[in-house]
């Protein structure tokens, strides 16, 4: 089919597809004006309807003059980024291999929908870009129902909102453990390791494993208990032991100790406790009777002892930093002097 003009609304973090259940894309003036309404009806305030909108209303000026104009909605995935810009590529390219576009418009409600153009101009001649902003008052109460609305998304809330909940909890735990001192270090260990643990990817295979866990929950109901029950208790280890660390070290070493005695005497408190973690997500598998197969319950003992001798290894470490700490501070001093 030959189309002259194309009109593209892009729905970056699948608002369609996640409130309303519509799958994309979304492929003429009609049906794009239905999903606009559905969408109104399921959340008014989404900004991703008025774009619908004024994507059919474009397209309807055009279609007075040029009756071969289209419109299409392409949405993502609420995982912004590889994979929801992925998705909108496929489903742009799937939709340009059976249709012949001269030029299009991109209809876009703000700057993060813009970010995926270089995708869109790699395969379409762009004549024109129409951002949405939805008028809003100045007053405070509307204020305060956009800043409502931004911590209800889900990316600006992991993006912003945990760090601070994190920074918050971590002082308090300082204060109630009287040093409150060490709260600037624990604040910027825990930002810090947050950033690292976003910032590498690391909260997709938890993501997984999480996901994994509650598809084994709804096969079997009656191991949902257990299963997650062993699952949180030993994050709740792994939580509990590291405050235990701190404070045992805190109390344990007195002022100008050197760091690396300091780092031996934490790993001597802790490694235990992170084994004990380890082992229990391990074992959460066996909760499920179709894991009880010999390769399975092979490599299950495998983990175990590979996790059992990684901490063994890092305990005999510590224990080497806490008994030649004055050894290896001079070769340091010496090695940088």
């Amino acid at each position: 089919m030959k189309i002259s003009t194309l009109i593209v609304c892009i729905d970056r973090d699948n608002d369609i597809g996640k409130k309303v259940g519509i799958t994309s894309p979304v492929i003429g003036i009609d049906n794009n004006i239905e999903s606009a309404k559905n969408l109104s009806l399921v959340d008014p305030e989404d900004s991703d309807s008025n774009t619908i909108f004024a994507g059919a209303k474009i397209a309807l000026e055009i279609l007075e003059s040029d009756k071969n104009v289209n419109m299409i909605t392409i949405a993502g995935d609420e995982n912004v980024g590889i994979v929801s810009d992925s998705k909108i590529s496929k489903q742009l390219d799937d939709f340009l291999s059976n249709n012949e576009v001269e030029q299009a418009i991109i209809v876009t409600d703000g700057a993060e929908d813009e970010a995926i153009l270089p995708i869109i101009q790699s395969r379409l001649k762009i004549i024109a870009i129409k951002r949405i902003v939805i008028n809003q008052y100045v007053e405070l109460e509307n204020t305060y129902y956009m800043i409502k609305n931004m911590i209800r998304d889900p990316n600006i809330y992991q993006t912003f909102i945990v760090p601070i909940g994190i920074t918050m909890i971590v002082y308090a735990l300082f204060l109630l453990g009287n040093y409150p001192q060490g709260a600037i270090s624990g604040i910027m260990l825990s930002v810090g390791g947050y950033i690292i643990y976003y910032g590498y990817g690391l909260h997709e295979p938890v993501r997984e494993q999480i996901q994994a866990l509650k598809n084994k929950c709804k096969i079997r109901p009656n191991k949902r208990t257990t299963s997650m029950g062993m699952f949180f208790v030993s994050i709740l280890i792994f939580f509990i032991s590291t405050i235990y660390g701190l404070f045992i070290v805190r109390s344990s070493i007195v002022d100008g100790s050197p760091m690396i005695n300091i780092v031996g005497h934490f790993i001597d408190v802790t490694i235990w406790w992170y084994i004990v973690a380890c082992i229990l997500k391990i074992c959460t598998s066996l909760i499920d009777p179709d894991n009880w197969t010999k390769e399975k319950v092979h490599n299950l003992v495998i983990k175990i002892f590979f996790v059992t001798i990684i901490g063994i290894i890092i305990w005999l470490m510590s224990q080497g930093m806490l008994l030649f700490s004055d050894e290896i501070c001079s070769l340091i001093e010496m090695y940088y002097s």
